[in-house]
C-alpha cells in the first residue's frame, strides 16, 4: 500500500511538474488536432462560428500529442476543457487529479484497422498466433481494441504485443518487418493501400467503444457550468454540420489536416456513412466495453471506478 501511495505521489508530482504555462482563457485544449478525425469536429466548430452563436467564449485551441501531454496541457490552461483518449482521463485520476468526463465524440473506433503486407500469408486474426502485432502505446485505445480480437480469437496469450509508437512509427515497423500487423487509420490507410490490406476493422470487433472523452475539473465543473454546456451545444451544431454539408466539411478537413481533396473525399464520407460522430451523449454500452478492455491491459490498476468520473448533467436533457 505504502508503494501505491508513493507511486501515486511520484506520478501526481511528475505531472504537476511538466506543466506547461498557462494558455489564454479562451482556449480549450484539443488532442492530436488535425490527426485524429475525431478533431474535424472542432476545426467546423470554429471555421463556422459555433462558439460564437451558442454563446461559448472559446475563440482558439491547445493542442496536444494525446496521452499525459493532453492532461498536463489542460491543467495548465486557464479553461480546463479538453477532448482526448479516455484512458489519457483515468490516468490522470490515478495520479489524484479532480477530473470529470462530460460528453463523448464518438460510440465506436471509427476508421481504425490492423493492416498487413499485400504478399502476407495472415488472412485472419487467428493466423496472428505467434505473431508480433504493433499497437501505438501501452495501456492505449490501440491496445485495448487488439486485446479484445485477441480475447475473441483465443490467442490472447500467443501474441507479441508491440508498441510502435505513433501510427506513423507504427506503419514503418510494418514496412520493414519489425511487426507482422499493425494499426492504421486514415489517410495512412489510403496512402499506404499499395503496400497493405486490411486484416481486421475495430469496428468489427468493438462495435460499441467509448474511446474518447470531454474531461474538465471538478472545480471549473463548479464554476462553469453554463460555459461547458455552450462548448457542448457548439460541438452538436458542428457534427450536425457534418453530416448535412459533406462538401463544405472536406474542404474543412483539407485544410485542418493538411490534406489533399483526394484523401478529404475518401475519409470525411467514410466518416459519415459509419455514423462515427457523435453528438455528445455517453454511450453505456461503449463504456462497459472500454472498461473491460482496459482491465485487459491493467490500465485499471490501481482500480479506478470510471463511471463515477462521468457526469453527464452538462448535455442536453434528451442527450443524457
Amino acid at each position: 500500500m505504502r508503494r501505491l501511495i508513493a507511486a501515486g505521489a511520484v506520478a501526481l508530482a511528475l505531472l504537476t511538474a511538466a506543466l506547461p504555462l498557462p494558455a489564454r482563457a479562451d482556449n480549450i485544449v484539443i488532442s492530436e488536432y488535425g490527426v485524429v478525425a475525431s478533431s474535424l469536429v472542432w476545426a467546423v466548430a470554429f471555421h463556422e462560428n459555433f462558439f460564437k452563436k451558442e454563446g461559448a467564449s472559446v475563440t482558439g485551441y491547445v493542442t496536444a500529442n494525446g496521452g499525459g501531454t493532453a492532461v498536463r496541457n489542460m491543467m495548465a490552461n486557464d479553461m480546463p476543457v479538453s477532448e482526448m483518449a479516455i484512458t489519457a482521463a483515468i490516468a490522470g485520476i490515478q495520479a489524484g487529479l479532480p477530473l470529470r468526463i462530460i460528453w463523448s465524440p464518438a460510440r465506436d473506433p471509427g476508421d481504425l484497422v490492423w493492416m498487413v503486407k499485400r504478399d502476407s500469408p495472415i488472412k485472419t486474426i487467428a493466423d496472428l498466433k505467434g505473431k508480433k502485432v504493433g499497437i501505438t502505446s501501452p495501456r492505449s485505445t490501440t491496445e485495448i481494441i487488439l486485446r479484445i480480437a485477441l480475447q475473441k480469437a483465443g490467442i490472447l496469450k500467443d501474441v507479441q504485443i508491440i508498441p510502435a509508437g505513433s501510427q506513423g512509427s507504427a506503419t514503418t515497423a510494418l514496412d520493414v518487418g519489425a511487426v507482422d500487423a499493425t494499426p492504421m487509420a486514415e489517410p495512412l490507410i489510403s496512402q499506404n493501400s499499395a503496400k497493405f490490406r486490411v486484416l481486421f476493422r475495430s469496428v468489427d470487433v468493438a462495435p460499441r467503444l467509448v474511446w474518447e472523452c470531454g474531461v474538465t475539473t471538478d472545480a471549473y465543473a463548479k464554476a462553469h457550468g453554463d460555459e461547458l454546456r455552450k462548448i457542448i451545444l457548439a460541438r452538436r451544431d458542428a457534427v450536425n454540420f457534418i453530416y448535412a454539408h459533406p462538401a463544405e466539411a472536406e474542404a474543412i478537413y483539407m485544410d485542418a489536416f493538411s490534406s489533399d481533396a483526394a484523401t478529404a473525399h475518401i475519409v470525411v464520407p467514410l466518416l459519415i456513412r459509419l455514423r462515427y460522430y457523435g453528438l455528445g451523449d455517453i454511450d453505456p454500452v461503449g463504456l462497459d466495453n472500454m472498461i473491460t478492455g482496459m482491465k485487459l491491459t491493467g490500465a485499471l490498476d490501481p482500480p479506478v471506478d470510471v463511471k463515477a468520473a462521468v457526469d453527464k448533467s452538462f448535455l442536453p436533457a434528451n442527450l443524457r
